[in-house]
């Protein structure tokens, strides 16, 4: 399994991740490299990751989801983004999941990891094909309250 850290930086440019030498390996690659970076202001954090999928898969994120805060127990929506980039592989295209959020009271953060672990398929589903998962923890947390 492969780990990518992420810091977010004070509320106001994007923050671009390096990237390995080669990315993204599209075919023949042994394993695909996610790209990530985050963005933020006053009114809205996001986290976004870049992943090379087969065109012939089918990706869902769900709408919204909701988290609650340990402390006060006020509760708050992150948003989900699915977006497809077309290329020109007939093989592999580009997907971006953007997560975002609305800070009522500003947002910290110790650090975003990203975690990319492999597996074979199993028998009767897709073959010897690889299967790819990415993990988000994050640490983001809504402060002043």
């Amino acid at each position: 399994m492969s780990t990518y850290t992420l810091n977010l930086q004070e509320p106001a440019e994007i923050t671009y991740v390096d990237l390995p030498v080669g990315y993204p390996q599209l075919s023949g690659g042994d394993t695909y490299q996610p790209a990530a970076y985050t963005e933020g202001s006053s009114s809205l954090v996001s986290v976004a990751i870049l992943l090379p999928i087969d065109p012939a898969e089918r990706v869902v994120v769900p709408g919204t989801l909701l988290y609650t805060t340990d402390a006060s127990g006020d509760n708050g929506m992150i948003y989900c983004q699915l977006t497809i980039i077309e290329g020109t592989s007939t093989t592999e295209q580009l997907s971006m999941i953007k997560f975002s959020f609305e800070p009522e009271h500003g947002a910290e953060t110790a650090g975003i990891t990203i975690f990319v672990s492999e597996g074979k398929a199993k028998k009767g589903g897709l073959g010897d094909r690889k299967l790819g998962k990415v993990v988000m923890d994050s640490n983001i947390m809504p402060t002043g309250y």
